[in-house]
């Protein structure tokens, strides 16, 4: 019998390769060697538990700007990527993409770049957002294809010429386990409106917006319980440190309910799930276990959000950092019939099956890496 062919996955954290791609790399471990390189934290353990080889990535540093720093992360990748010998490798995020896919190049390994979002490299115009579209220009086009999450991005880079049209793929979303996020009973509260925002607790994530149309309904007279589910990244710039947090649940109606490893039992607890991002983001993850989950969604008319609300119909769409607009989307949804919210939710998991359900990402995961391991 004929070994399995060697596939190699790297990104920036074990926590995101787990959480958004293990159920991809379960699937394609039945036809593939994989193997999953990253640097090391509680989620390594997690992805070795389901019989997949992890690596541990040791010189990767995600928000340093020191060019030696990504010249080691080079030469690592380079050192490991010839040991392992595998057939392909597939990068995540933009120093893997980078750094990665030249390292790849170097020791002849065919590579594939996903972009996860474009994050601050194309929300900022500074020096440092015109190097990394420097680097992607250069690095990328070594790889054998780019793919992106959303229609956004796949036009951004096509359109500054960062890649050429040929080499992009559009792959919607990361995918959502439809059989693992379903619709779960829960008490319902006729004295409140809860919503949920969960993401990591950044400004450009629009917290901030949320606390503010949080407060302009509550002083509408409107019983609400805004919640927030996610941790403090006070180390990151835009992040919110614990004291501005305490400040805003001081008031009562804001709550924030720490990090968790299991989201689903605080959607099923929340009347619609709110994400009023401003940040470049690829499909967040929380916008479509929502949805899965039947719940209604309110999120901004922004990159990679808006691919995963159809307005009025599984939720509502409103208008980038303005807490105004945005409560005024959480009113309506407040002022809904339970029939219409049921409906909402119902459209909303619908969509997930018919777009974004895991099982047509591992299909096109497949159908691409038998694709380029025959070339």
């Amino acid at each position: 019998m004929n070994p399995k062919p060697k596939v190699l996955f790297v990104g920036n954290s074990a926590w995101s390769m787990y959480n958004f791609r293990i159920d991809t790399f379960l699937y394609l471990s039945n036809y593939f060697e994989i193997i999953v390189l990253a640097p090391i934290d509680e989620y390594s353990k997690k992805i070795t538990e389901n019989n997949i080889q992890f690596v541990e990535l040791h010189t990767i540093k995600n928000k340093s700007t020191n060019p030696f720093n990504d010249i080691q992360l080079y030469f690592e990748l380079k050192k490991i990527y010839t040991k392992l010998s595998p057939a392909l490798i597939i990068h995540y995020t933009i120093k893997p993409n980078i750094y990665g896919t030249l390292a790849a190049n170097s020791v002849k390994i065919p590579c594939i770049a996903i972009t996860t979002g474009l994050g601050y490299a194309f929300t900022h115009q500074n020096i440092i957002s015109k190097i990394i579209i420097q680097l992607y220009q250069f690095s990328l086009k070594k790889a054998k294809e780019v793919w992106f999450l959303n229609t956004d991005d796949f036009n951004t880079f096509v359109d500054k010429k960062i890649i050429d049209y040929n080499k992009a793929f559009l792959l919607y979303g990361e995918g959502i386990n439809v059989a693992k996020y379903l619709p779960l009973e829960n008490e319902k509260n006729k004295k409140k409106t809860i919503f949920l925002l969960s993401a990591r607790m950044l400004f450009d994530k629009g917290v901030k917006d949320f606390i503010d149309a949080a407060t302009i309904l509550q002083n509408k007279g409107f019983s609400i319980e805004a919640q927030l589910l996610g941790f403090l990244d006070a180390e990151n710039p835009k992040g919110i440190d614990k004291k501005t947090m305490d400040d805003w649940t001081n008031v009562g109606y804001i709550k924030y309910l720490g990090s968790t490893t299991n989201v689903m039992p605080f959607i099923a607890a929340a009347d619609c799930v709110v994400l009023p991002s401003f940040y470049r983001e690829g499909i967040p993850r929380i916008l479509m276990e929502a949805a899965s989950m039947s719940k209604p969604i309110i999120t901004t008319n922004n990159v990679g959000c808006r691919e995963v609300v159809d307005d009025t119909i599984n939720g509502f769409l409103c208008e980038m950092k303005n807490p105004i607009d945005l409560a005024n989307k959480m009113e309506k949804f407040i002022l809904l019939s339970d029939a219409e919210k049921i409906n909402m939710g119902l459209a909303g998991r619908q969509k997930m099956i018919q777009l974004f359900d895991i099982n047509i990402v591992n299909s096109t995961y497949l159908k691409k890496i038998n694709q380029w391991l025959e070339n």
